[in-house]
């Protein structure tokens, strides 16, 4: 079936660099995690969150836009652990971005003296695993402890992808039925 494939022009956009890099062990806390993306985000539609260990969820935020790139600051009440970081962009083509990243923290020293030490980035592409990202906090879909997901834009895309599945079997259906030769009787 020609055109239905997808040339280098439609590709969508994404994650190009994260700092901290995914996976770091690091002996002081971060100031702030920062993700760079190869084009503009939309303002106003973007959530970063960081979760522990057990899912609980530490900070959620809608961060500012900075042109390619988001940042959330790193919350002082987080301990040394194993912290996820999730985030959903619109990037400038419309399309969503999703992913996570992992960090690990080993010091409880005060998130105040990460700026001390310069926190390592990433170069090339990266390509996350998508993960729903937590609602923010005063989000109808968060619960009273902040630890439920937002689930609603997998159920969109989902429906989205059926919706252009059935259409694609109707159009070869009727393209078929359109034609098959005339039976005679």
């Amino acid at each position: 079936m020609a055109g239905l494939g997808a040339s280098p022009a439609s590709a969508h956009s994404q994650l190009t660099s994260t700092s901290p890099v995914d996976g770091a062990v690091l002996e002081v806390p971060p100031s702030e995690v920062r993700l760079t993306f190869d084009s503009p985000l939309l303002n106003d539609t973007d959530t970063i969150s960081i979760n522990d260990e057990y899912g609980n969820v530490i900070k959620s935020i809608h961060p500012a836009v900075e042109g390619n790139s988001v940042a959330i600051p790193w919350p002082a009440e987080a301990r040394p652990g194993t912290y996820q970081v999730a985030y959903r962009v619109v990037c400038g083509d419309g399309h969503p971005v999703v992913g996570s990243l992992t960090l690990t923290v080993n010091s409880s020293a005060a998130a105040s003296t990460a700026g001390s030490a310069p926190a390592p980035t990433a170069s090339g592409p990266f390509v996350p695993s998508p993960q729903a990202v937590a609602a923010p906090a005063g989000d109808p879909a968060s619960s009273t402890d902040g630890t439920t997901t937002s689930m609603m834009p997998l159920f969109v895309g989902a429906a989205i992808l059926l919706a252009g599945l059935v259409a694609l079997v109707t159009a070869i259906v009727f393209r078929r039925r359109s034609n098959a030769p005339p039976t005679t009787p």
